[in-house]
């Protein structure tokens, strides 16, 4: 079921929580279609030292960072501002109450999988362990993680040359443009809403990684699945699936090349 949030007029006051290479794209496209923020927020941890180039793409009334808002009086401020709609650009942290409902329409968030699938943490390794169907959604949020209702989405191709490297890639890419197909319908307030299936989705925790990604030895696999759990963790410049052996442990990494036969 789809429902239309009914609204009239394009919506004036956006806020976009941008963190990392996602939050610039988003911030840089609307000042590239002349949209103002009413405000932009930064993680003040600024994992990829992105905050000063953010800044510097911003076309926004006010600068705000994640330690502020979290305070009584960043909290007010943001009331104060009448925020209408939330973006949150590939933003690390939670969203909860108070902030949950500042925004009168809600916050959309930006998740590299194709909901109701990989609710939760490392959904690249997820998908192609539980080959499971590949994209990315533009979704509300609620209190509860990764489960509002669904907003766009788009499916992606994947195939046996990819590894969780390559499907991360693909879903920062693509969650952008998915963003920037449906810009005008988000501004213009005209957001789809459809109900998440999630008994027929998939959640993991983060603390599921490590274990999962351990190859016994001694173990009985399907080699489809031994595979999957390797790639699923290949690409990346730390970690991977791993064994132990004599009290030793050893990181495994696979490259997987389609060949033409004959």
């Amino acid at each position: 079921m789809v429902s239309i949030n009914p609204l009239k007029k394009q919506l004036m006051n956006i806020a976009v929580f941008a963190s990392e290479q996602v939050g610039y794209e988003i911030v840089s496209h609307f000042k590239a279609r002349k949209k103002k923020l009413v405000c932009l927020v930064l993680d003040v941890g600024d994992p990829q030292n992105m905050n000063k180039t953010i800044i510097e793409s911003a076309y926004s009334d006010h600068i705000l960072y994640s330690d502020f808002i979290c305070s009584k009086v960043g909290l007010d401020f943001l009331k104060s501002i009448d925020i209408e709609l939330g973006i949150l650009a590939w933003w690390p942290q939670l969203i909860t109450e108070p902030l949950l409902h500042i925004p009168k329409y809600g916050f959309i968030n930006m998740h590299p999988s194709y909901l109701p699938y990989n609710r939760g943490k490392h959904y690249y390794f997820w998908n192609i362990v539980e080959e499971l169907p590949f994209g990315v959604s533009l979704h509300f949020i609620n209190k509860n993680i990764d489960a509002g209702d669904i907003a766009f989405q788009k499916r992606v191709e994947k195939g046996w040359e990819d590894t969780g490297f390559s499907l991360r890639e693909k879903s920062l890419s693509e969650i952008v443009s998915l963003f920037r197909e449906n810009f005008d319908v988000i501004v213009s307030g005209q957001i789809p809403h459809s109900k998440q299936n999630l008994e027929a989705g998939t959640f993991h925790q983060g603390s599921e990684l490590e274990n999962a990604s351990r190859i016994d030895l001694d173990g009985s696999y399907s080699a489809r699945r031994l595979l999957n759990i390797i790639r699923g963790r290949s690409g990346f410049q730390q970690g991977g699936a791993w064994f132990c052996d004599n009290n030793e442990k050893y990181e495994i990494n696979i490259t997987i090349k389609r060949v033409k036969s004959g």
